[in-house]
């Protein structure tokens, strides 16, 4: 509410600053109040370009239009100097009806002289440091409420996505969120680059409340969607989000080796050994991943099957599953290779995913269309892909050791549910809606539900002896959701850290939708081969083409 207060004011300044300056310059005050007219008596009235008008109408372009046209206006009132131009633009809501209705600054006309006047000159210095920084206002503004270019940094989308993709994510399907973390260094999302020192590029207060601009449309089922890592408020600065700081800290709790017996006693281990930190929602990392299910859905899967509300739920086209083949004399990795199975250069066995087991099998990643084109090469009805059965591989591993304790890998990491929650069987569960009532006397609610109540809607949920449920102190039972929630997960299933792994993503939480494929690198491959741009993903659609 007051972040709706806060725009609309910001809003009316402006518009009152063009009202009276076009009341000044001899026009209808209320044609200033009418959009894209507004710009074409503007360009017409300071001898711009007529078709100029168009940057009006685009997302973005209109920026820097009105921009460029309040810089006219301030030279209409004498203001000629760089802080009086660029204080314009960031503040115009207040200066231009101060400069309309003040007795102390008068109107003078085009570029602020009267005929057989000369306009003041203007240095190359300024002229270069205004343009340098509007130029860095207009690009942070687009990034932060239009487009932003987001790169695919691994294979959990894959074949979908590919490592390498460049992508423009889009802010205005869902609606542009209000930056919650005001005060940071423009275009760059949380730490400065390590040329500039590699701290932190931003200030953690003030936080504004959450509040997100009219959108085009909800989140949807089957939506490529980049947000926010929701278990990425605290972290550890040596694994960033590849390890998270609660993995870490279970990890301490359950290896029996290091005399750990407490909660509070792993976490102090952890924040003795890493450096510790906290990030606001929209300054934790970016994640992107297909939206399975959305708010009050029903989601479960059986073995490796999704369902949403009891039924079978799209499957993407390039979905990718994990398969051993046996090695023989017909097989070798140049045929998985040759069949697009991607190298991966996160993995642990030197840079790709192609991995040989003990027992004389190779495991790997693949869709499809990988599996007809490795069969094409080889002999695949006596040597058959078969997919992997993690949930048997967890069942044999030891007990004893974090590795073994399958249930604590998978949300919500608790081991009375464990048959409940695996990677190729999940559920089921319900994902919350804003306003929906759960009953938390229910144990798997409890265990469900509490991190969301507790990290995202900012309550304090404790379960004392005889099953009292207390929140904020208070005995209750129930808990009515505040916000809209929504289930991620990767395109490659099994090679993917996705809600599975930690929860549910919140609505504040999510930054944009992917839109389309800007351009494409294969990491794997070196600018002299050939084979380093990905020609045929240059502007790709994604939700024409990737989504179903």
């Amino acid at each position: 509410m007051i972040t709706t207060i806060i725009i609309l004011l910001l809003t009316a300044g402006y518009l009152a600053g063009f009202y009276r300056f076009f009341e000044q310059a001899g026009y209808k005050g209320y044609l200033a109040l009418i959009p894209v007219y507004r710009a074409w008596i503007l360009l017409n009235h300071f001898n711009k370009r007529k078709w100029w008008v168009v940057f009006a109408v685009l997302p973005g372009f209109s920026l820097f239009l009105y921009a460029h046209l309040i810089g006219e206006i301030c030279d209409s009132y004498r203001k000629y100097s760089f802080w009086e131009h660029n204080g314009a633009v960031l503040f115009g809501w207040v200066l231009l009806p101060y400069w309309g209705w003040s007795k102390d600054v008068s109107y003078h006309g085009i570029g602020g002289v009267a005929e057989g006047e000369r306009r003041p000159l203007r240095n190359k210095g300024r002229e270069w440091a205004d343009a340098i920084l509007f130029a860095v206002f207009a690009a942070y503004f687009i990034r932060t409420f239009f487009i932003e270019l987001y790169t695919i940094p691994t294979s959990s989308m894959e074949d979908s996505l590919l490592v390498g993709d460049f992508l423009f994510v889009s802010k205005m399907h869902y609606g542009p969120r209000v930056p919650q973390t005001p005060i940071a260094f423009p275009l760059v999302h949380h730490t400065f680059p390590k040329i500039l020192g590699g701290g932190q590029a931003y200030f953690s207060k003030p936080q504004l409340p959450y509040y997100r601009l009219p959108g085009f449309q909800d989140v949807k089922r089957n939506d490529l969607v980049v947000f926010n890592f929701p278990a990425n408020d605290t972290l550890t600065m040596e694994f960033q989000s590849q390890v998270t700081y609660y993995d870490l800290v279970r990890r301490a709790y359950y290896d029996p080796s290091n005399g750990i017996t407490t909660w509070d006693q792993a976490r102090n281990a952890i924040e003795q050994n890493f450096r510790v930190i906290s990030r606001p929602v929209d300054k934790r990392e970016n994640y992107i991943k297909r939206c399975v299910g959305v708010a009050g859905d029903t989601l479960s899967i059986r073995n490796d099957t999704l369902f949403i509300d009891g039924k079978v739920a799209y499957e993407p086209e390039h979905v990718q599953y994990s398969y051993r083949i046996k090695r023989t004399n017909d097989f070798s990795v140049q045929k998985l290779i040759d069949a697009n199975i991607y190298y991966n250069r996160n993995a642990p066995n030197g840079g790709h995913e192609i991995m040989e087991t003990a027992d004389g099998y190779v495991q790997f990643n693949a869709s499809k269309d990988n599996l007809e084109a490795l069969c094409a090469r080889m002999d695949c009805e006596s040597n058959p892909p078969k997919r992997v059965d993690f949930e048997a591989f967890m069942k044999r591993t030891a007990q004893n050791s974090w590795e073994g304790k399958s249930a604590l890998k998978y949300y919500p990491h608790n081991e009375r549910f464990g048959e409940m929650f695996g990677l190729s069987n999940y559920g089921p569960i319900v994902i919350p809606a804003k306003g929906m009532i759960v009953n938390l006397q229910d144990s798997l609610n409890f265990a469900l539900y509490k991190r969301v109540i507790e990290a995202y809607e900012g309550h304090t949920i404790r379960r004392k002896a005889g099953n009292i449920i207390t929140i904020d102190g208070k005995e209750q039972n129930t808990y009515t959701f505040a916000m809209n929630y929504y289930w991620m997960m990767g395109d490659n299933r099994h090679g993917s850290q996705d809600s599975r792994f930690w929860g549910f993503v919140p609505e504040d939480h999510i930054v944009g939708k992917a839109w389309f494929v800007l351009f494409s690198l294969n990491a794997d491959q070196n600018w002299f081969t050939g084979k380093k741009v990905r020609w045929k993903r240059f502007f790709l659609p994604i939700h024409w083409r990737l989504a179903g």
